[in-house]
């Protein structure tokens, strides 16, 4: 859920639910502008990476750990020629790069540039690890995780499941371990801005 706030000094849009497991309620704040600003460089990821259409607040709540967790997003055909793999195929290199490279991006513009932060969040550095790889050519079923670490805390990390099967686009799943979760989502009254006013809802 969402609503639309305001204070003295800014207009924010804060977006909220609760963890499932454990009950506590989850928020994310974005200043105005910094929110139109990030929902258009999301858009621009996946039209230069060639995916979509895709709703960019959706994706943006995913990759933040506050949306559904699974994402499907129409891109590039799999194909797999009769020799694939190769002799001596690098997968940690090669093995569905250009989706990857997507993630990449996303995470770059989503979590790494302050001007495109949520409210009172750090920009971060990731180390992206790829986790393992999973392909059966008869089926033409194709999985890999990849753990993007953040290097603060041996926990602090999200993990990203793409998979897929035939020719259909692969999905996209957004993973963050509790640590992540506590330390960025977890709402409590410091972290609301003050003298905010509730003006939609």
């Amino acid at each position: 859920m969402a609503r639309v706030l305001r204070s003295n000094s800014f207009h924010c849009t804060q977006f909220f639910t609760k963890n499932l497991t454990t009950g506590e309620a989850l928020q994310v704040i974005y200043k105005t502008e910094t929110l139109k600003n990030v929902i258009t460089a999301v858009q621009n990821v996946a039209d230069q990476h060639g995916f979509g259409p895709v709703d960019p607040t959706e994706l943006l709540l995913s990759v933040l750990g506050i949306g559904n967790s699974v994402v499907h997003i129409p891109g590039p055909v799999f194909e797999v020629l009769e020799s694939y793999p190769a002799l001596g195929y690098d997968w940690e290199k090669h093995f569905l790069s250009r989706d990857r490279s997507f993630v990449r991006s996303l995470l770059e513009v989503v979590l790494c540039q302050k001007s495109l932060l949520p409210h009172g969040w750090k920009a971060i550095k990731f180390k992206e690890v790829l986790a393992s790889v999973d392909f059966d050519g008869r089926m033409n079923k194709r999985k890999a995780e990849s753990y993007h670490l953040t290097g603060l805390h041996y926990d602090d990390r999200m993990s990203v499941i793409i998979s897929g099967e035939g020719n259909e686009p692969n999905s996209f799943s957004f993973r963050h371990t509790p640590y992540w979760t506590d330390k960025r989502l977890f709402a409590s009254p410091k972290d609301i801005p003050r003298q905010l006013e509730t003006s939609v809802d």
